[in-house]
Order: C-alpha cells, then sequence, then structure tokens
C-alpha cells in the first residue's frame, strides 16, 4: 500500500480527518519522525489516551504496550514503528494494561504513507478490538485441552459417536481396559462386542433416545466382550447433543468396568447373609437348651451357609447311652430317604475325626485313599464332596463332628472350612451348656430323692436295723468264705456254713482248736498272728489248713477284734497259689528258651566253621572220585567217605534250622491258587465234623512270600479253629483285596498301600476280651497242659510281619473268631521261575571263561579253585577284598565273580557293592555256611543275591555257574 486510497487523496486534510474519526476503527497517523499526528475518536476510547506529539521510543509507556501474553513490547517491534521505518505489517496483535487495570487485546496493521510523488510522509496503524474473539478462541482451547486430559486421565472408556456418519471415536482405554486397538468403530462392531443376552436390549435402548427422540440421557449396564474372549460387566452413561431443530449431532458416553465392583457386591451380600446366618444360629444355640435341638441348629445352620446337599451331626458322647458314634442330627434331605446307615460305617468314616479333633475335607471322596471306601460304599446317599468338622468342648473332651457332603467334587473350599470351625465352636459352647443343666438337673433331683430317701430312713430305722441284721445272718449263712468266731486262744466258738471248704460240718468245728487245722509247717506263722492279733495288730495270713479228706486247702486270713472275741474269714486261694506256681513255671520256661537261643547262636556259629570244613572235604573227595579212574575199591571208600560227609552235611543243616539261621525263601505266588491247592490237606486236617468253605475273590492281586511258610501259616489257623469247634461247625477262607490308609497304617505300625488279605473264620467257641488281648503272646495258651505250647499265633504274627504284612484277630465268646492277614500287594511283572534241575544229568562244564574265586579260609579256596579248573574254567584267587579288586582291574575279562560272605575286615557283601560300583554287569555268586546279615535281612534273602550253601558238591557249583554265567548272556 504506497498511500490512502484514492477516494482519500482528493479529500482536503480537514475533510480527512473528519472522515478517520468517524470509522468505527482505531486509526492513528504520524509524521515522517513518527510523531503521532492524529488519533480518532475510537482509538482514543480503546487505548484511554489521546495524547500526540509522542515518538515511537515512548509508544509502550505513553500508551501500555505488551504484547499479547503481557510481557513488555520493545518499542522497536511495534508495528507503528516499523511502519514508520518503511515496513509493513499486515497482521499484528498486541496487548493494552488500560489505567482501570483491564487489559485489552487489539488487532490491526501498520504501513507507511507516501505522497504522490513516492516520498514517505508518515505512517498509519489501523485496528480493532479484539479481546472478545481472542477470549472466544481461548476458552475454546481451553475445553478441548480439558476434554483431552479428562479423556486421558479417567479410567472409563470415552467414546463419541455420530449417528449421521456412523463414526465413533474411542480413547485409549478401549484398549487399556479391553484390549481393543481400534480408536474408531462403527455401530454395528460396537454392538457386535455386547452378549448376545443384553444385545437386543442396549440396541433398543439407544435407539430408542437417538431415532425415536426419547430424551437426551441414556445408562445402562451389559456384558462387554474383551478382546480375549472373556465378558466385562460394564455400566454405560451417554448424552446426546442436538441442534436447534433438535435433529441428534453426537452422542458422547463413558463406559465404566463394573466387574469387580458387581463381585465385591455379590461378596458383600454372601458375606452379610452368612454373617446373619452365624449371628442367628449362635443366638439361638446360646438360648437353647434342649442338646438335640443344639445339634440339629448347627447342621442346619452349617447346610445353609456350605450349601450342602446334606448335613449330619455324628458323636460318641452326646447320646452317651449309645456307647457308639452314631448320628445325631440330619440336614438338608428326609431321613427317611436318607435310610440309615450302620454305626460301623459311621464310626469308620467319622470316628478318626472325633478322636484326633482334626478337620477332614476331601473334593472326591470315591478317588481319596484316606477314606474307606467299603464303608462310603454303605452309605445310603451319593457322596463325592465331604467336609468333617470336629465338635470339641471348652475342656478339650471330643463331642463329635459335623459332617457336610454334596453329590458334586470338589464343592467345599477353605472359606467353609473357616466358617463350620466358627459354627462349631459356638455348637460346643452350646452343647456344653446344654449338658451342664442337664448335670444341674440331675443333681438337683438326685438331691430331692436322697432328700426323701433320709427322710424314709427315719421313719424306717427300726425295721431296717432288723432287716440289717437279717442281712447280716444271711451273709454270715451265705458267705462263701470261712466264718469263724474265736475267743482269745484260738477255740472256735462259732462257724458258718462254707466250713465245707475243709469239708465239716459247722458243729463239727465249734469248741475246737483253730491251731488243730493247721499245717504243721505253718503252725509257727499261725500262732504268730493270734499273738499279734492280742496287740490288735491283724496282717494277712496265708496258711495251709486240713481238709476233712486229709488233704490240705490254702486259706487266706483276714482277722478283727472286738471285746476279747476274735473275728476270722478265709478265703479259698488254692487255685490262685496253683496259677502262681504255673506262672513260676512258665518264667522257667522262658528263661530255658532264652538259653536255647542262646544255645542256637552257639550252634550256628559252629555250624558255619564245619561246613566250611566239610566243603574241603566234600570238595576233594568229588574230584578224587572223578580222578581214580575203574579203581572199583577207591571208588567205594570214596562212595563211604562222601555219604558220611553228606550227613555231617545235613546235620549242620539242621544245627542251622535250630538257629533259626536260615533265611525265608520268598516268591511271587497266586494266594487263590495256593488256597485252592490246600483244601484237600484242610479238609484232612478239620475232620469230617466239620465244613470247609472257601470264597475267593476275582482278579485277585498276587503277593511275595515263602509259599511254604504260609502254607503252615493256614493249616496252624485251621487246627486252631478245630479245635474251637469240638462239636462241629464250619471253616471260612476268604481273600480279597484291600487298600489301608494312613490312618489305619500308622495305627498299626505298616505302610499303607494296597495288600491282599486272607481271612479264616470259624463259628466256635470265640475268646474273651482277656484273651484276645495275650492271643499273640508267646507260650500264651489256654488249652490243656500238653494239648498247646502257646507258640502257634505267635509264629503267625512273626511270618506275617516279617514278611511285610499284618495280622488283624477279631472275636466274641460265643461267636467265632476271624483271623485276617495282610500281605503286601506284588506289583512287578511276575517271574517265570527257577527251572527244576536234574541231579543226574551230566554237570555242564566252561568254556574257558575267567572266574575270580575270593575266600579267606585257604584249603576251601584251594579247593573252588581246583573244582572249577576240573570243570574247563580259568581262575583267579585272592584271600581277601583288597586283593580282588585290585585283580578284577587287572583283568577286565573276569566274567565271574565267586566270592566267601563271612570274611575279615571287608565282607562278601561289601566286597560285591563296590564289584557293582565298578563292573555293574558281571555277575556274582555268594558261597557261605552261615549267613548272618550280609544277604539275609529279617531272615529273607536279598533279591539280587544267589547263594551257593556249603558244602556244596562239585556237581551243584557246575550247574549254579553255568547258569548264572548263561543267564548274564
Amino acid at each position: 500500500m504506497r498511500s490512502l486510497t484514492p477516494s482519500m487523496r482528493g479529500l482536503l486534510p480537514g475533510e480527512q480527518a473528519t472522515v478517520l474519526a468517524q470509522l468505527r476503527e482505531g486509526v492513528i497517523l504520524t509524521d515522517r519522525e513518527g510523531r503521532i499526528t492524529f488519533i480518532n475518536e475510537a482509538a482514543g476510547q480503546f487505548l484511554g489516551v489521546s495524547q500526540l506529539g509522542v515518538l515511537p521510543v515512548d509508544y509502550s509507556r505513553v500508551f501500555h504496550l505488551l504484547t499479547e501474553d503481557g510481557q513488555p513490547y520493545p518499542a522497536v517491534d511495534l508495528p507503528l514503528a516499523r511502519a514508520v521505518r518503511g515496513e509493513t505489517i499486515p497482521h499484528a496483535r498486541w496487548s493494552i494494561q488500560r489505567d482501570d487495570g483491564t487489559r485489552r487485546i487489539a488487532g490491526g496493521a501498520a504501513q507507511p504513507l507516501f505522497d504522490t510523488e513516492g516520498v514517505m510522509t508518515g505512517a498509519v496503524l489501523t485496528f480493532h478490538d479484539d479481546t472478545a474473539r481472542v477470549q472466544a478462541e481461548r476458552a475454546l482451547s481451553d475445553a478441548e485441552q480439558r476434554y483431552r486430559l479428562a479423556t486421558e486421565a479417567t479410567e472409563d472408556a470415552i467414546w463419541d459417536w455420530n449417528p449421521r456418519t456412523d463414526r465413533t471415536v474411542w480413547n485409549e482405554r478401549l484398549f487399556e481396559a479391553y484390549g481393543h486397538r481400534q480408536t474408531e468403530t462403527s455401530y454395528a462392531w460396537f454392538i457386535s462386542q455386547i452378549h448376545p443376552d443384553d444385545r437386543g436390549r442396549i440396541d433398543a435402548g439407544l435407539r430408542e433416545v437417538v431415532h425415536e427422540g426419547g430424551g437426551t440421557h441414556w445408562v445402562d449396564e451389559y456384558r462387554f466382550r474383551r478382546a480375549d474372549g472373556t465378558y466385562a460387566k460394564v455400566c454405560d452413561r451417554g448424552t446426546v447433543a442436538r441442534d436447534a431443530q433438535g435433529r441428534v449431532i453426537r452422542m458422547i458416553g463413558a463406559m465404566v468396568d463394573v466387574t469387580e465392583r458387581k463381585r465385591a457386591e455379590r461378596a458383600l451380600r454372601r458375606r452379610t447373609r452368612t454373617l446373619e446366618i452365624l449371628n442367628r444360629t449362635a443366638a439361638e444355640m446360646a438360648a437353647e437348651l434342649d442338646l438335640p435341638q443344639v445339634v440339629h441348629l448347627a447342621t442346619e445352620a452349617g447346610v445353609e451357609l456350605t450349601r450342602a446337599s446334606m448335613g449330619a451331626f455324628v458323636s460318641e458322647t452326646v447320646d452317651e447311652a449309645a456307647g457308639d458314634t452314631r448320628l445325631c442330627a440330619l440336614a438338608g434331605i428326609d431321613r427317611d430317604a436318607f435310610g440309615s446307615p450302620s454305626r460301623t460305617c459311621v464310626a469308620e468314616l467319622f470316628g478318626p475325626v472325633i478322636e484326633h479333633r482334626q478337620l477332614f475335607r476331601s473334593d472326591d471322596v470315591t478317588i481319596d485313599p484316606r477314606i474307606a471306601h467299603d464303608a462310603m460304599s454303605a452309605t445310603p446317599a451319593p457322596i463325592r464332596s465331604l467336609l468333617a468338622v470336629p465338635v470339641t468342648s471348652r475342656s478339650g473332651e471330643p463331642l463329635g463332628a459335623l459332617v457336610f457332603a454334596h453329590p458334586e467334587p470338589a464343592r467345599f473350599k477353605a472359606r467353609h472350612e473357616r466358617l463350620m470351625a466358627g459354627v462349631a465352636a459356638h455348637a460346643a459352647i452350646a452343647i456344653d451348656n446344654a449338658r451342664l443343666l442337664a448335670t444341674a438337673k440331675r443333681e438337683v433331683e438326685e438331691r430331692r430323692i436322697a432328700q426323701e430317701r433320709l427322710r424314709e430312713l427315719n421313719e424306717t430305722l427300726e425295721a431296717r436295723v432288723e432287716a440289717r441284721t437279717r442281712e447280716r445272718d444271711r451273709a454270715w449263712a451265705m458267705s462263701r468264705d470261712l466264718q469263724l468266731v474265736m475267743d482269745a486262744t484260738g477255740i472256735i466258738l462259732a462257724a458258718n456254713e462254707a466250713s465245707d471248704i475243709l469239708g465239716y460240718r459247722p458243729d463239727e468245728l465249734i469248741g475246737r482248736s483253730a491251731e488243730a487245722f493247721v499245717h504243721p509247717d505253718d503252725v509257727a506263722i499261725h500262732l504268730e498272728a493270734m499273738s499279734m492279733a492280742a496287740l490288735d495288730r491283724f496282717p494277712p495270713e496265708e496258711i495251709r489248713c486240713l481238709h476233712k479228706d486229709g488233704g490240705y486247702r490254702w486259706l487266706s486270713w483276714v482277722k478283727s477284734a472286738d471285746h476279747g472275741v476274735l473275728y476270722a474269714s478265709g478265703r479259698d486261694v488254692t487255685q490262685q497259689k496253683e496259677q502262681a506256681q504255673a506262672l513260676v513255671a512258665a518264667e522257667e520256661a522262658l528263661r530255658q528258651s532264652q538259653k536255647m537261643e542262646a544255645v542256637g547262636q552257639l550252634t550256628g556259629g559252629i555250624a558255619h566253621d564245619f561246613n566250611n570244613m566239610l566243603a574241603v572235604v566234600m570238595g576233594s573227595l568229588d574230584l578224587l572220585k572223578r580222578r581214580v579212574g575203574d579203581n572199583p575199591r577207591a571208588v567205594r571208600q570214596i562212595e563211604s567217605a562222601t555219604d558220611a560227609a553228606g550227613r555231617a552235611a545235613l546235620l549242620t543243616k539242621r544245627l542251622l534250622a535250630f538257629s533259626r539261621q536260615q533265611a525265608l525263601n520268598p516268591q511271587p505266588i497266586d494266594p487263590n491258587r495256593l488256597v485252592g491247592e490246600m483244601s484237600e490237606l484242610l479238609r484232612h486236617s478239620i475232620g469230617a465234623g466239620i465244613r470247609l468253605h472257601t470264597t475267593l475273590a476275582d482278579g485277585l492281586w498276587r503277593t511275595r512270600v515263602d509259599a511254604n511258610q504260609l502254607e503252615n501259616v493256614l493249616l496252624n489257623l485251621a487246627v486252631n479253629a478245630r479245635d474251637a469247634m469240638p462239636d462241629g461247625g464250619c471253616l471260612t477262607i476268604e481273600t480279597g483285596n484291600v487298600q489301608l490308609d494312613r490312618h489305619y497304617a500308622a495305627a498299626n505300625g505298616i505302610r499303607a498301600g494296597d495288600y491282599v488279605v486272607i481271612a479264616v473264620t470259624d463259628n466256635g467257641s470265640g475268646m474273651p476280651a482277656d484273651v484276645l488281648a495275650r492271643a499273640f503272646d508267646p507260650f500264651f495258651t489256654t488249652k490243656d497242659v500238653g494239648k498247646g505250647t502257646g507258640l502257634g499265633l505267635s509264629q503267625v504274627y512273626g511270618f506275617v510281619r516279617q514278611s511285610g504284612g499284618h495280622v488283624k484277630l477279631y472275636s466274641e465268646p460265643g461267636h467265632g473268631t476271624t483271623v485276617r492277614i495282610y500281605l503286601p500287594r506284588l506289583r512287578e511283572e511276575p517271574s517265570t521261575g527257577w527251572i527244576a534241575e536234574d541231579d543226574a544229568a551230566t554237570a555242564p562244564g566252561g568254556l574257558q571263561e575267567l572266574i575270580l574265586v575270593v575266600e579267606d579260609e585257604p584249603s576251601v579256596r584251594q579247593f573252588s579253585v581246583d573244582a572249577l579248573e576240573e570243570l574247563g574254567y580259568r581262575v583267579l584267587q585272592a584271600d581277601g577284598a583288597p586283593a580282588a579288586l585290585r585283580l578284577l582291574d587287572r583283568h577286565p575279562d573276569v566274567a565271574l565273580l565267586f566270592t566267601d560272605i563271612v570274611m575279615p575286615e571287608v565282607n562278601g557283601r561289601k566286597l560285591a557293592d563296590e564289584v557293582r560300583h565298578r563292573r555293574p554287569e558281571l555277575p556274582i555268586l555268594f558261597t557261605t555256611g552261615y549267613t548272618r546279615n550280609a544277604v539275609v535281612h529279617q531272615g529273607v534273602l536279598d533279591p539280587d543275591v544267589e547263594l551257593l550253601g556249603k558244602p556244596f558238591t562239585i556237581d551243584e557249583l557246575a550247574r549254579k555257574v553255568r547258569a548264572m554265567l548263561d543267564g548274564g548272556e
């Protein structure tokens, strides 16, 4: 712009001033130096100052000019000052600090002015009040910034939906809270993410608000699908914006995830309900004094809290008259529908919970090894989940157990355990209170009855004295103890009818001296007792008294005196004396048994040394026989010597048997087959008057025991059963598979797990409790002298325990006896067993395999070396473990180790362990005349041991070595 507009150029200066003064915009003119020459009315009003003559350096000071953001405006940078210097500023904005304290914002332009020849004559600044527009822009910017910050800061998913374009914009919370990465979606996408059960309701609600003029606000709750496929419970609120015609412009909403809040509300409702039930139950039980009603309230509360299908209270003490564990209360199921489980079943299932006072929870009783499945199968209602909580009194007494069940598995949690523990505590207090009240009532009633009886006694004193006298006379007459009245010298003044224990009538004793009936050896004791009676001292006295038949009876006397008269009561203790003597005899037998045990240990040691010597003798004779050729006389002499050595070997075996040093030989067996094969033998053993019945279980497990010993056990039990049925009866042998849980196993000292059970039952006389308690004791027997040793059941017990099993005995007088034998289940595959060897066959020879012989006895070692070389083997020999290990390291081609067991320093078993560590594949053959505990433990040969007992023949050695070498291949 070079000058004023053409219309202005034609006006005179006065006319120009008039026109400029009427403009609504502010106008300021300057001369060539920038001195202000004109300010129109609009500019003066806006600036608040109309001072002329102001130079550029003073513009900011005079007119209070600031930058737009309120900072001091440098004079050289002001638009008008720049225009004076010849610049054109088309757009500029600044602010003015007015005297009244307000700040206004101006916007305008500045340019230089030129005359007709193009010479600069000054500058012009035109501007207007831009405060309102700037403030509106700033307010809009602030609002947009607040909206942006709010959407970024909120935990809500903010959505902005334009129904006209079907475009919905989301903030970042859609991804952060729900996993969806979209920032813009369609309405169809939004509706598709809603749960199908909620989708129709939400779609209809939104359409009603938006399209049918249903208002400006919408709120609802529904399930919104997350990106991972799960659903969140959300609360959604939306506001509709409309134009002047009421048409929808947009709808903005906030979606809040209320999943946790809803979960918390449900938990709060559940806790509130739980507290209400607990408070109600506690109050009702505290107010209830009727014991059956207390346990019923506790049971019903437990069913309500745990949502069990049924609940029960079982107890041993609440109903003491019952005398055992029984069902006392039932809830959640009709008692008629539930039935009546046996008390045995209830006791077996819940007795341990009551006894040990430990909470019990099972997610599935059908597979829980702690559950007695036989008892569980007997319950009338189907059960999978089980929770049992003990109820214990404040004094620690077990009162019973609250039991809850459900037909579905895993229905009870730790929360239910805590709740039921609280209910059990309240129930225990209520039961204690009810029992205390019952006790107090009983004591009050007993006191009333006692007072009534005292009154009656006082009223009938004379009659009672007379009756008491008659009672004493009757007791005197009927007493089975000999009652005597004597004077101070011992003359009998009176005697009761019990004098017949000595064979006399009372009148035959009266007037005679008591000393006349005392055994001569006991007279001194009698006289001493009479002397002490004179001093009012009455020690017990046991003496032998003369029977009318000439024999003597032991009588135990107690005495008292009154006014010079001596009263004596004598009890026949002859039988007790005889029993005491029998006990002495039994103790003597025990000492004899211990002595025989010591002798057995001695004989075992002798047998070992003797076997070593016999091994050399028999082996040398065998070698000699092979080498003498056809000399009949020499062969006959060798055979005679061999026969004598064989008889000596048999003697050593008997010595080892006597000392119980022979090992058991357990093998995998089928108990059903063993029982079946023994049936005929058992029938002959028990006689024709007793029926034998066998019940053999299908699918019976195998076990590993010494079959011969097990046959002896069954035969022993059958003979015992026969003796218990002298008039005939039935003997039943049953087999079955059982699983013993850890509680039963711990109580009986065995391992929990699978067992094969063999039960032997008779319907004979049975055993009383005192006999049953001692049935397994060595030397204990109820049979007559000479008819039993008292070792039968103790041997059964020892064998079964030695085999890793357990024996249980059940018996009642008049109802027979059952002996249950539990043997561990054999889980590994059954072995094929040994093939019987034909002694008559030619002994197999060697193929020049190298064998290492280890023996500390030189003569036995030399025989073993000679025998193996005779059989065709190469042999290395060592006198102990160190030498053997050195040879083994130097000769990797050793095919078999043949070692003695009993050696000094390092025995054969320890040597074998070291060899197996170095050469795991090397076969090892042990030999010994006395096993001790090197390869035999608890009487059973270790499963990985091959043993050739001394003495042995060359043929036995040949077969054993060949079998091991061939087996190793």
